[in-house]
């Protein structure tokens, strides 16, 4: 197995683990409303009890009325989710067939473009003045060079440098008879008039490189000007234009609607680890009502009574505790395998991360196959060997990739 794809891997438990996340989190939701429901009859019972036998109905009825607007709006909450989802669905759709299109417009301006009688011309002219560029380059670099080798020595004579710094040979030379006799068998002892010809040679040649090199540059210019001119005569901007203005409101309506379903995710995993304000609320109004009289005391009150509608409530009561005691056992595992997919998501982005840190050394080699990959995760997703630990046991067994 190649290391890379033991990357791949991790991030797969990522994706496996957020999915099943998502999963949880209704499933949460599901048995929060459950219990909901539930606590709300109980504490509807619990209000009839008290008012039959202490006329303390008040609070407890607050309490329900809390929880019955919980249940609505959790319930109107998983409907806008459900169709936040579905708009997203529909976005991501209509997003990647927009950026088909402009593919689909692309490779057609690209077709039209090749299929214009000037096309095949104008690239035979790039081709062939962008070869003689090239060449230009190359040659204009040797002659350079061998020119400032050249003049560089000429600037190096001090008997030459000296008779050119007083323009001698030139109408602008002036000097007194004795002074010329003295320049003049200088002149003969440097070779003057043979240095002072090739020197002008040396820099005619520089100076002809430089218009070569500008007359091949215009060159290329020109016939990539010439395509472009052909390209626009073939151009689908405004299209083009059309369409990327379409993609962009795709995207970042794609972007609101993603961050409101985040938003939507946490507001009801609120909801399903009972965190959100109303239960909250409930319970505080359930506390007032335990303070004024405990709840045990209630029902023993009950049971003195002749009345047959305590008997009722309380056999209602009974059922009602073993329902919620089922359910809120089943949603408490719910929330603790949720906190282990939070954990097992956020190890595996944590160890793909250092797997990229990694890259130079781990994903450009090749893992022993003999090595229990599947064992080695479990280790790290339970906390039994930490990143280094995993990085030391797959460094040994790697070797390069040919």
């Amino acid at each position: 197995m190649r290391s890379h794809e033991f990357a791949g891997r991790v991030r797969y438990v990522a994706r496996q683990a957020d999915a099943r996340l998502k999963v949880l989190e209704n499933e949460a939701a599901d048995h929060a409303a459950n219990l909901t429901a539930l606590e709300a009859r109980r504490i509807r019972h619990f209000g009839d009890l008290a008012s039959l036998q202490l006329e303390l109905g008040q609070e407890t009825g607050d309490a329900a009325h809390e929880l019955e607007l919980r249940s609505n709006e959790m319930a109107a909450l998983r409907e806008d989710l459900v169709q936040l989802e579905s708009r997203l669905s529909f976005d991501l759709s209509a997003l990647e067939h927009a950026k088909q299109d402009l593919t689909s417009l692309a490779q057609a301006g690209n077709a039209a473009l090749q299929e214009h009688a000037e096309y095949a011309a104008c690239m035979a002219e790039i081709e062939q003045a962008e070869a003689a560029y090239q060449h230009y380059l190359e040659m204009a670099a040797e002659i350079r060079g061998e020119c400032n080798r050249k003049l560089a020595k000429y600037e190096q004579d001090i008997l030459y440098s000296y008779l050119r710094q007083i323009a001698y040979g030139t109408p602008e030379y002036k000097a007194g008879s004795v002074k010329k006799i003295g320049d003049k068998w200088i002149a003969r002892q440097s070779n003057f008039h043979v240095n002072w010809e090739n020197e002008q040679r040396l820099r005619l040649m520089q100076a002809g490189l430089e218009s070569r090199g500008v007359a091949s540059s215009e060159r290329l210019q020109k016939a990539k000007r010439a395509l472009q001119t052909l390209s626009d005569s073939t151009d689908k901007s405004k299209e083009r234009g059309i369409l990327d203005e379409r993609v962009t409101a795709l995207q970042e309506n794609r972007r609101r609607n993603e961050q409101r379903s985040r938003e939507l995710r946490q507001r009801l995993v609120d909801y399903g680890e009972r965190n959100d304000s109303r239960y909250r609320k409930a319970s505080e109004l359930m506390a007032q009502t335990a303070r004024h009289i405990p709840v045990e005391v209630l029902l023993e009150q009950a049971r003195g009574t002749a009345d047959t509608r305590d008997d009722d409530i309380l056999m209602e009561l009974s059922d009602l505790q073993r329902e919620i005691q089922t359910c809120s056992e089943s949603h408490q595992a719910i929330l603790e395998e949720m906190q282990q997919m939070r954990n097992r998501r956020g190890l595996a982005l944590m160890l793909d991360e250092n797997l990229l840190k990694d890259r130079e050394h781990l994903l450009q080699a090749a893992l022993a196959d003999w090595i229990d990959l599947e064992a080695l995760l479990e280790d790290y997703w339970h906390g039994r060997k930490n990143y280094r630990q995993v990085r030391n046991i797959l460094a040994p067994h790697m070797h390069a990739t040919c």
